[in-house]
């Protein structure tokens, strides 16, 4: 429980940083939208193209966590539906409350809390995680883009 704890928390503890200090207006608005820019751009392509320059070959335990995620997130998908629908929302709404139920944040957030995890592995074994992570990550945030998009699009009114 420590060690979860411990992986956790600075994550957690940077973006409360970053939120108690734009709420402060200690750093501008443009220079939030400057640095967003930057890091989604720039910096965690480049750390995700690094990471996946570091394996030799297509882990093998890639394609069923690969599997396992597209599962789960049509899982969720099915899940929101049903609970949108319990609910009565609107079509306009019906879209935006399912692809912001099975998107997650595995770029900004789950990339982190691994590099963060395999602090205490040699260097070696932690590049070779982190470099199966990329491998299952940047698929799947292909897959969230295109099922947000349809969903967004397919519950507009016109």
């Amino acid at each position: 429980m420590a060690h979860i704890i411990a992986t956790l928390f600075p994550v957690f503890a940077v973006l409360a940083l970053g939120f108690a200090l734009a709420r402060k207006a200690f750093l501008s608005r443009a220079f939030l939208n400057e640095l967003n820019r930057f890091v989604y751009y720039v910096a965690l392509p480049a750390l995700m193209i690094h990471s996946v320059t570091g394996a030799e070959a297509l882990p093998p335990q890639v394609l069923p966590a690969l599997v396992v995620f597209f599962s789960a997130t049509v899982a969720v998908m099915a899940l929101a539906g049903l609970n949108a629908r319990l609910l009565g929302l609107s079509r306009w709404q019906f879209g935006t409350f399912i692809q912001a139920a099975f998107r997650g944040n595995i770029a900004f957030i789950g990339l982190p809390i691994l590099v963060y995890a395999l602090r205490d592995e040699p260097p070696e074994t932690a590049s070779q995680i982190v470099a199966q992570g990329v491998f299952i990550f940047a698929p799947t945030m292909i897959f969230y883009n295109v099922f947000a998009v349809i969903f967004l699009v397919g519950s507009q009114n016109s």
